[in-house]
């Protein structure tokens, strides 16, 4: 509303907004003239790549703010490939994640089974040397800044959802960064589905891409959250001079959010023969047992047998 006034008549009034609501005010001159209205909205702004990266940071503190703790059960398959060696190899993990906001972010290893054949309970995967360099600087974690450059590429329907697409492009060269697409719902603004690239990593992983599928999850109060369901990376690696290509896909289970046993269950978790893992700023590190209590391993092993 501009406080503009348009005067009755037979002619209709129009009014053209740039912002994104308009308010319209009709009242009734004086008399007992019967008043006849009705507003014909033609079209709708468009928003900026800012807006709409700051609307998708508002949904997320928002949500935030509501997430106390998950825990989520979590099937992992592994497919590494070389022509070198000739034949393929599958590896299956059953895990466990434990999020909260206190910062744990661990995974506890129920069992693995390499082509088909499991392995003993308690043998741990090496699955932290499968890990990328971990970006320090995440696209859309923080706010706008200079690390990283937005653009709007358009709208696509995921789904059920008609989606903003956003271009990510790093700015600094010299640091390890993301480049990719986020798809934004146009509605909710949660984040639908993200694709991301990370390449010359300081180990021995040439490229990493992976896809994130999220979805909606709700705790036993019925609030709803913005949650993964799916991840699918495609890795290239140089092991021992030779290329290999290697496939992992993450299929998140039924989320317990904000459940009271949250504590208990990590616990139990902890003080079992089972192996874990904690995500740490450095990437994924193996929680050795240390005077009772577990604790990163900050100097991993770079051999596997």
């Amino acid at each position: 509303h501009d406080g503009r006034t348009f005067a009755g008549g037979s002619e209709p009034s129009v009014c053209r907004v740039d912002t994104e609501f308009a308010l319209v005010l009709i009242s009734r001159g004086g008399g007992d003239t019967r008043l006849t209205e009705s507003v014909d909205v033609r079209g709708r702004a468009e928003l900026r790549v800012e807006e709409i990266i700051a609307r998708w940071q508002a949904s997320r503190e928002a949500e935030r703010h509501l997430l106390d703790s998950y825990r989520v059960p979590c099937f992992l398959t592994i497919h590494v490939e070389s022509s070198t060696f000739g034949m393929g190899l599958d590896v299956s993990l059953n895990l466990e994640r434990f999020v909260d906001r206190t910062g744990v972010n661990d995974w506890i290893q129920h069992d693995f089974y390499v082509n088909g054949v499991r392995f003993r309970r308690g043998q741990e995967f090496p699955l932290p040397l499968l890990e990328p360099e971990r970006v320090m600087t995440q696209p859309l974690e923080l706010s706008m800044n200079e690390k990283y450059a937005y653009r709007l590429l358009g709208t696509e329907t995921v789904g059920d959802a008609l989606t903003y697409v956003i271009g990510i492009e790093p700015t600094e060269p010299t640091e390890l960064l993301y480049a990719g697409k986020v798809w934004i719902d146009g509605v909710s603004f949660r984040q639908v589905r993200m694709q991301l690239e990370q390449r010359s990593g300081k180990h021995n992983i040439a490229s990493h891409v992976e896809t994130q599928e999220f979805g909606v999850e709700t705790d036993a109060r019925g609030r709803a959250f913005t949650l993964l369901r799916r991840i699918f990376v495609e890795e290239s690696l140089n092991v021992a001079g030779r290329p290999v290509t290697l496939e992992k896909t993450y299929r998140f289970g039924a989320y317990q959010l904000n459940v009271p046993d949250f504590a208990a269950r990590l616990e139990e978790a902890r003080a079992s023969e089972s192996p874990m893992f904690r995500d740490t700023p450095e990437g994924l590190r193996t929680l050795r047992r240390k005077d009772g209590v577990r604790v990163p391993d900050t100097a991993p092993s770079k051999r596997v047998r």
